[in-house]
Parts: structure tokens; C-alpha cells; sequence
């Protein structure tokens, strides 16, 4: 008994000693962190406070001044890094929204416009900050608007790769494919654009992968009908890819969402219309 005592109190220093050098070294972190805030004018200096604060303390806000520093430089890789870590230590939905806000800002910068779009619907995830609702909804009019081509659609699927492995989560592409009013049959619109599709899902680099068809509709009209609506357009998207293009069967899928999952709440005919999408995953 008194030695699983010894054991126990052995132990309990041990725990005690660390937490008093963690106090103390993020005590020495936050200074330096102070130090290079007051930093307004000698950037490099900052940087370097920065980076000596958190090799003492891993330390949100210190990750946050660091990314901005280096975006402010044109280093974005060095910024994207250091808001990754950030995203590491963030205590709650607003320090996440934050951290995602600013890496869709760098992405931006870097043209990397498909981890943008998804870093800004992150953010908006986690708290509905106007900036990031701003963003996003500037990008979706665009794709409403001008349609994407083969060529955005396939470097937007080629992306999902890096999306999946850094943020561990499930990325899609949003594509608004018009049919007929109140119908499932396409309209030229919705033709012109799912051959954009087609052409995009026949590229021998996804020869391997399976997609998800996804049928959104707006949250007019009753949610019965409405359910029926998106799976039938998610279908016939799906007939007009195998028959147009020949891709087999077995590697489309369709689902129906119906009113469930609306971008927008509003009642406006623009968010009505934005509302109406149709939904590409690509599986592994």
C-alpha cells in the first residue's frame, strides 16, 4: 500500500512540475507575444517576436498576428501554415470561424478559389460572421450567373483531395443546372451545363471515382413535393450523363434533399434561385 502511495505522489509531482514550467514558459510567450504587437512599424521584428512567443507557447492569437504578418508579406504558404496551427488550439466556434475566415482570405490570394469558397462556408459553419456571408454568396451568384466550365469543374473536384486530407471533412461542388419550371427535365440552360459536368466527369483522371447527384430544390411549395422534385432532377441529371457521355451506371448515385438543406433562408428570388442547385460529391 505505501508503495502504490509513492507511486501515486511521484506521479503528482510530476504533473505539478509541468504544469508550473508550462505557466512559465507561456508567462515568458506572452510577453514576447506583447513585445511584438507593439510592433507596428518593423515588420520583421514582429515576425520574429512572434515566432520566438510561440516556440515558448503554442498560442492562438500569436498563430493569428503571425498569419497576418506573413500574409501582409506576400508569404501566403508561411501564412496558410500558420493558420493550420491555429486551427489546432482554437477554443470554440469563433476562433474557428476566424481561423477559416482568414485561410479563405489567403486562398484567395494564392488563386486557389475552390479552398476558398470552402474555407469561407466553413467559417459561416461555425458563426455566421457577414464577411464570410458576403463571400460566399459573391461566388455562388458568379457560378448561377456564368455557369462554370469543364475546366473549373474538374480542377474544383481535383481539389477535393487536399480539402478532404487537411480539413477531414467531406467537400462538394454546387452547380446550378436549370430544368424546366416545376419540372425534372432540363432545361438549355441545364443542358449547356451538364455537359460542362459530363465532359468534366469523363476525364480519365477520375476514372476511378464514383460521384453523389444531389437534388436541391427552394423551400417553396410543400416539403412532400418538393422531396419527390429533387430526387427526380438528381435522376435526371444522372440519365442525361450516361446517356451524353457513357458513363456507366454504377458509378453515379443520386439523392433528393428536397428543402432540407437551403443555403439561404430568405424569401427573396435571388436566394430562392441559389436555393436550387444540384449537389456533386466525389467518392472515393
Amino acid at each position: 500500500m505505501k508503495k502504490i502511495t509513492v507511486i501515486v505522489l511521484f506521479f503528482a509531482l510530476l504533473i505539478a512540475l509541468s504544469q508550473k514550467n508550462a505557466r512559465t514558459d507561456c508567462s515568458k510567450g506572452k510577453e514576447l507575444y506583447e513585445q511584438a504587437v507593439s510592433q507596428n512599424k518593423d515588420i520583421a521584428l514582429r515576425m520574429k517576436l512572434l515566432e520566438a512567443s510561440l516556440e515558448e507557447c503554442k498560442d492562438f492569437n500569436a498563430y493569428i498576428e503571425l498569419a497576418k504578418a506573413y500574409e501582409a508579406q506576400s508569404q501566403f504558404k508561411e501564412a496558410e501554415k500558420a493558420l493550420l496551427d491555429a486551427k489546432n488550439v482554437a477554443d470554440g466556434d469563433k476562433a474557428m470561424a476566424n481561423v477559416f475566415f482568414r485561410l479563405g482570405t489567403v486562398y484567395e490570394k494564392m488563386n486557389r478559389e475552390n479552398e476558398a469558397f470552402f474555407c469561407f462556408r466553413k467559417s459561416y459553419s461555425y458563426h455566421p460572421y457577414p464577411k464570410a456571408g458576403e463571400k460566399i454568396k459573391a461566388l455562388e451568384l458568379r457560378r448561377m450567373n456564368q455557369g462554370m466550365s469543364s475546366a473549373e469543374i474538374k480542377e474544383t473536384l481535383k481539389s477535393f483531395s487536399y480539402t478532404r486530407a487537411t480539413f477531414q471533412v467531406e467537400p462538394s461542388l454546387d452547380l446550378y443546372i436549370n430544368f424546366e419550371f416545376d419540372k425534372a427535365s432540363l432545361d438549355s440552360e441545364g443542358v449547356s451545363q451538364s455537359d460542362e459536368l459530363g465532359t468534366a466527369l469523363s476525364d480519365l483522371i477520375f476514372k476511378n471515382n464514383s460521384f453523389l447527384i444531389i437534388g436541391h430544390t427552394d423551400k417553396k411549395g410543400e416539403k412532400p413535393y418538393n422531396q419527390n422534385l429533387s430526387e427526380k432532377r438528381a435522376e435526371a441529371v444522372k440519365d442525361y450523363l450516361i446517356r451524353k457521355f457513357s458513363i456507366s451506371r454504377d458509378r453515379l448515385q443520386t439523392e433528393g434533399h428536397g428543402e432540407e438543406n437551403l443555403l439561404y433562408q430568405g424569401d427573396s428570388e435571388e436566394e430562392h434561385a441559389l436555393n436550387r442547385r444540384v449537389e456533386v460529391q466525389l467518392k472515393k
